[in-house]
């Protein structure tokens, strides 16, 4: 991950009519966000009010981007020509371009579990689903 490539996912968003006051949220592998730190916008005081290289810890909101970072972005495949295979694929969404239901209330049960030395057990359950509600406010940037 790169200032650049930051810059050209806030124009994107900027091309795609995104308001200024909606968030937008960047997931991202550990790997970009240490990448991140050798980025002079990122670690600069003149940049940014903290000081991630003080703390060492990343910043969770950068460039007006609300960092998400998982360990579930792994190398993949590429749609790009050349097939590299050794790229991360970071998903940037703003917050109203996905929507999220539930079908039902949560349900919650407690048990004691005799078997178990009188252990409580705790049930919880709840259906719901999430999509896609605006394409055109999401973007996939692809990292090494």
């Amino acid at each position: 991950m790169t200032a650049e490539k930051v810059q050209l996912v806030k124009e994107y968003f900027m091309k795609n009519e995104v308001r200024q006051n909606v968030p937008i949220f960047g997931l991202i592998a550990p790997e970009q966000a240490t990448d991140l730190f050798g980025q002079e916008e990122y670690v600069n005081n003149d940049y940014n009010s903290t000081k991630p290289l003080v703390t060492m810890m990343y910043l969770r909101q950068w460039a007006g981007i609300n960092w998400i970072v998982s360990n579930k972005v792994v190398k993949g495949s590429s749609n790009d020509v050349d097939a590299d295979i050794d790229v991360y694929k970071c998903w940037f969404w703003a917050k109203d371009a996905m929507v999220l239901a539930s079908a039902d209330e949560i349900s919650l049960e407690f048990s004691v579990r005799d078997d178990l030395s009188y252990a409580q057990q705790v049930y919880i359950h709840m259906n719901m689903g999430a999509m896609r509600r605006d394409e055109d406010k999401m973007c996939v940037v692809e990292c090494q």
